[in-house]
């Protein structure tokens, strides 16, 4: 396994599976069995601390039933540069595809933050509901650098 310099390693069960083996030819027959049957009931419950392999919801902010609009952030952008709302409660759903965490914050112009903070780990979704009136809001990633590297947009609630 190679890895780049400032880069985390990653070690896919198939990976750690081919180790396992390979560590086992040396050892008698009964601890090598004991070390694999260790290991592969070990695997599948230190995999669950990783990264999540798919799209998970984040069970302080769950996605909203029927959101006005989604944002999906991958590392440093939105999918779009502007979003548009009708005035009320407006429901955001959130997805974080990026490798990163990634926060949602929503200002008014005139600066205000607009309910609270949305942090997500990567692979996970969540939402928030804001009572906002009609104007313009920015919506942006708070992350250190990733505002200014793209993860920003505009919210136009009419």
């Amino acid at each position: 396994m190679t890895v780049e310099p400032g880069a985390r390693p990653t070690l896919r069960f198939s990976q750690a599976l081919a180790m396992l083996i390979r560590m086992t030819r040396d050892r008698t027959p009964t601890s090598a069995r004991r070390l694999l049957a260790a290991t592969l009931v070990a695997l599948p419950l230190l995999a669950a601390c990783g990264k999540s392999a798919g799209t998970s919801t984040n069970t302080k902010n769950p996605l909203p039933a029927n959101p006005s609009f989604t944002v999906t952030g991958t590392d440093n952008k939105f999918d779009t540069k502007e979003y548009a709302a009708k005035a009320g409660d407006v429901a955001i759903a959130y997805y974080n595809k990026g490798n990163v965490n990634h926060t949602l914050v929503v200002k008014a112009s005139d600066g205000t933050r607009m309910g609270e903070r949305l942090l997500l780990t990567p692979g996970r979704s969540g939402g928030v509901t804001l009572p906002l009136p009609a104007g313009t809001y920015e919506l942006y990633c708070d992350v250190a650098g990733h505002k200014e590297s793209g993860m920003d947009a505009k919210l136009t609630v009419g």
